[in-house]
């Protein structure tokens, strides 16, 4: 007797990466980590060039739009063309949002920098592990080498960018992008790797949107 679970499952899409033998998933893994990487070194660069006449509330609704418009889009047919063209046209238009509304986070250190140092260790466990891939090892090894440059970079530039707020943010990203990579792999085919970057962004609005998902599958709960 199948008995209806009390959450809602994980989503899963048919003939997904996740189903893949090992190799086209490590493949796969390294092309949407190279992406990743490339997008937050976009928000750095961004941030090297604020757009001061744009106030911070703005660029972060403008974040929020442009987040809610992609999960919208992906909500609508994952893969199809409204979740490819929201990928081309809203995500760079919410990524130069977001590149300018951290850089306008001073309190914790410079957010994009931080970022970008929780990312690059990922990326690089990713291409050096060859075929002993593990998701428990990309966090594991990758938190104390995190800490550590984050350490290294606070020491040579004189900031405190190695104290608790930034570690805490920097263990933070980590965890959420090593959990995030490994749900996405089944609701996303080969050759979606841009748009598997694209969910790691919008993902983030899952605080919100996976309790409207417990209200639903609540209100069609059947033992």
């Amino acid at each position: 007797m199948y008995v209806t679970p009390y959450f809602p499952e994980p989503e899963a899409v048919a003939g997904n990466i996740a189903a893949e033998n090992y190799d086209v998933r490590l493949a796969f893994i390294r092309r949407v980590m190279f992406y990743t990487w490339c997008s937050v070194a976009g928000l750095c660069a961004v941030s090297a060039f604020p757009l001061q006449a744009v106030p911070s509330e703005t660029s972060w609704l403008l974040v929020l739009g442009g987040l809610l418009l992609l999960t919208a889009a992906r909500r609508w047919k994952s893969g199809g063309m409204a979740d490819r063209l929201s990928a081309w046209i809203v995500f760079p238009i919410t990524l130069v949002a977001l590149g300018h509304a951290l850089d306008s986070w001073t309190a914790f250190g410079h957010l994009p920098t931080i970022l970008l140092v929780a990312v690059t260790v990922a990326s690089l466990y990713v291409l050096l592990c060859k075929r002993d891939l593990s998701f428990l090892g990309m966090f594991m090894l990758g938190w104390p080498a995190t800490i550590v440059i984050l350490f290294i970079v606070g020491e040579w530039s004189g900031t405190a960018w190695y104290g608790l707020p930034s570690i805490l943010i920097a263990t933070a990203v980590l965890f959420f992008l090593v959990y995030d990579l490994a749900s996405l792999l089944q609701r996303r085919r080969a050759g979606e790797e841009g748009l598997a970057m694209v969910d790691i962004y919008r993902d983030t609005l899952n605080f919100i949107t996976y309790g409207f998902r417990v209200i639903h599958h609540w209100r069609n709960f059947k033992l």
